[in-house]
């Protein structure tokens, strides 16, 4: 039966010589060498008219412009030199990142204000520096960004953080909780230790009405001075590092520790938002 069949479609298979019946060999090599001429003339005449095309000039009002590459376009208008965003932008951080602390004023007259409601919160900061917001888990950071040359000089960082205390747990033990020393255990290390111990000195105090304490800890290496104030279901801390100590108790001359300060004494918390 397969037989039969290869046999009856070998019936209908066209033989070369039907396919192109008598047609000299000669004759179509002419026709093909006649298409590829034709077809070269046409890309070769489109290849000029872009040529003249492309140099053209255009009048465009009293402009003269050559087109062509549009990174290569010459106007020849006057020449102005007119500062561009991005020129303007890195004018401005330029500027910025060459102010000093001793360019930093210290009347907040001239501060910027800084003010959230959802976590009842404000305060005044200096103009000089900028604020960068994160979300940490369940704590909210104000980051307090400083110029280059303030960074080199003191070596320091200071920030505001909104810190969860949703089990409404005690400040001295949400600190114990965060890992921050108390006084019991700094004594118990300094009687080990001795001067290896640090300093550590911790007071409460009072901000905007609040029960507040102000925590001063240096160790070889750099210190800090921090802020607690409780409020419902959270914590605003207030810190400042350094390298250098200039946040610490015995650095309270400091330009820093001045500016940290002032940050505190704008605070504003809770309801009078």
């Amino acid at each position: 039966m397969n037989s039969i069949s290869v046999m009856e479609s070998n019936q209908f298979r066209p033989t070369e010589a039907s396919e192109q019946p008598n047609q000299p060999k000669g004759s179509k090599r002419k026709s093909t060498a006649a298409i590829i001429g034709i077809l070269i003339g046409i890309v070769a005449v489109l290849l000029v008219v872009n040529a003249l095309i492309k140099d053209k000039p255009v009048n465009n009002g009293n402009r003269n412009v050559i087109m062509g590459d549009v990174n290569q376009r010459v106007d020849q208008s006057p020449n102005v030199n007119i500062p561009t965003n991005a020129n303007r932008q890195t004018n401005t951080n330029t500027q910025k990142e060459a102010v000093s602390l001793e360019d930093i004023n210290l009347n907040v007259a001239n501060w910027k204000t800084y003010g959230n409601e959802k976590y009842g919160l404000g305060f005044k900061y200096p103009k000089e520096l900028a604020l960068k917001f994160e979300e940490e888990l369940n704590d909210y950071v104000i980051t307090f960004e400083m110029p280059e040359k303030i960074i080199r000089d003191c070596i320091c960082r200071m920030s505001i953080t909104i810190a969860d205390n949703s089990n409404n747990l005690a400040l001295a033990e949400w600190m114990k909780q965060k890992g921050f020393m108390t006084l019991d255990e700094y004594e118990k290390e300094k009687e080990e230790y001795g001067s290896l111990a640090g300093l550590l000195e911790q007071k409460k105090i009072v901000i905007d009405g609040f029960q507040a304490i102000e925590y001063d800890r240096g160790m070889e290496g750099g210190g800090a001075h921090t802020v607690f104030i409780p409020l419902d279901k959270k914590i605003v801390v207030i810190s400042g590092g350094s390298e250098l100590y200039v946040f610490n108790n015995a650095s309270k001359d400091s330009v820093m520790r001045r500016i940290y300060d002032t940050i505190l004494s704008t605070l504003v918390l809770g309801n009078k938002m």
